[in-house]
């Protein structure tokens, strides 16, 4: 009875698998609607001008609104402000416990400054139509060197991270939308968005 149920689920699943083969979805085209090119000089300028803000201790984006308004997203500026009332009311309740704010260091995606950073790759992708209007995306893959030498403030000697930072084309300018930090020998994959909405 129960080898003829197993057959009968596995038949139901090849006949399910078969089907949506036959359906035409998820077919490999040729056409490719994505135009791609190396990043414009006005998105890279973006991305120095944010970086140099935000590897600084002070001012702190989480407390400049005009810096939130003038690099990140509508929804990345809504995730940050979530995140902080959230601690805000965690520390409210537990006054002695050390705060893990969000601040400007939470966009470098680590918490010891590397010794270097170099952009190696910076490329534009435009696929907007009528139905996707905001479709134009540029993506700066970040590389963090830290130095041989083993001291407090070279916490990770010799190691290099990889980072990208997700730009998005809104309200007429290069705004970020998420960093991406990938599994490497001291962080895991993570990307900033995530951070920011898991719950403490």
């Amino acid at each position: 009875m129960r080898l003829t149920l197993i057959l009968i689920v596995f038949l139901i699943v090849a006949n399910c698998v078969e089907s949506a083969g036959q359906s035409g979805r998820l077919r490999q085209v040729r056409r490719n609607p994505v135009r791609q090119k190396l990043a414009s000089a006005g998105a890279r300028k973006t991305f120095v001008d944010f970086f140099e803000y935000v590897k600084k201790y002070e001012p702190d984006i989480v407390k400049d609104a005009k810096a939130q308004e003038k690099w990140l997203t509508r929804s990345l500026r809504k995730d940050l402000m979530a995140n902080k009332a959230m601690w805000d009311a965690y520390m409210a309740k537990f006054p002695e416990n050390k705060p893990d704010y969000p601040h400007n260091a939470t966009f470098l995606g680590v918490w010891n400054q590397p010794t270097t950073y170099s952009i190696v790759s910076a490329r534009e992708y435009d696929y907007r139509d009528k139905s996707n209007p905001n479709a134009y995306r540029t993506i700066v893959d970040v590389l963090y060197e830290w130095g041989h030498e083993d001291s407090m403030d070279n916490q990770y000697p010799g190691v290099r991270n990889l980072h990208s930072f997700i730009f998005i084309f809104e309200e007429g300018s290069w705004k970020l939308e998420d960093i991406y930090m990938y599994n490497d020998e001291f962080t895991g994959a993570e990307s900033l968005k995530q951070y920011l909405e898991t719950p403490i």
